[in-house]
């Protein structure tokens, strides 16, 4: 024989926390999510929310949380990174050669870096040792502006014979084959000729 007990309902989650929601704001007796920002309310339900964290978690509880947050961030940023097309950057013959030693992936990071330091207006020593440092985690800061000043010079002065001569002297081997002084030359004659390219389109 059937049973004649009722069963009840399953309301899908996302139902019940509609009407929550609902219910929350046709609640007036209860304090409801300040949604103007320019209420000045807000300052106050914000300071309040802040405090109620800070009186109940510890920096030891956050830390994990705060660590996740950023990694999904720089995740979604490098996602959100325009696309490099170094074949439109790089001339063919000169394309070809720097892709022939150098792993794309660290291309783009120079010319992504290059279009980032040309906005700030500095140094044209300061623009490629920040284009350089990040491929070229063991060097200092001090020894890199050394091997950067000539390339410097020879932005201001037009002189263009210093990416030939770089080119001349660092082997055609493959990047992880060349000394590391070869691979902060190339990687400052690459930057040179980036930041130029992306200063004077036409050059």
């Amino acid at each position: 024989m059937a049973s004649d007990s009722v069963r009840p309902l399953s309301i899908p989650s996302q139902a019940v926390a509609e009407l929550e929601l609902i219910e929350l704001l046709l609640d007036q007796t209860s304090p409801t999510y300040p949604w103007n920002p320019a209420d000045p309310d807000v300052w106050s339900y914000c300071e309040a929310l802040e405090q109620e964290i800070a009186d109940t978690w510890s920096t030891e509880e956050f830390q994990p949380y705060v660590s996740s947050l950023s990694d999904q961030f720089d995740q979604l940023w490098e996602t959100a990174s325009p696309a490099v097309d170094l074949g439109v950057i790089f001339p063919t013959e000169i394309f070809q050669r720097f892709s022939a030693q150098v792993p794309s992936n660290l291309l783009e990071g120079i010319v992504r870096r290059a279009r980032q330091v040309l906005a700030d207006n500095l140094a044209l020593a300061d623009q490629l040792v920040l284009c350089v440092q990040d491929l070229l985690p063991t060097w200092a800061d001090d020894d890199l502006y050394v091997l950067a000043r000539p390339f410097a010079v020879a932005m201001r002065s037009g002189d263009s014979t210093i990416l030939e001569g770089t080119l001349q002297s660092v082997r055609c081997e493959a990047w992880e084959a060349l000394s590391e002084i070869e691979q902060a030359r190339l990687s400052l004659a690459i930057a040179r000729y980036v930041l130029n390219q992306q200063s004077h389109p036409g050059a």
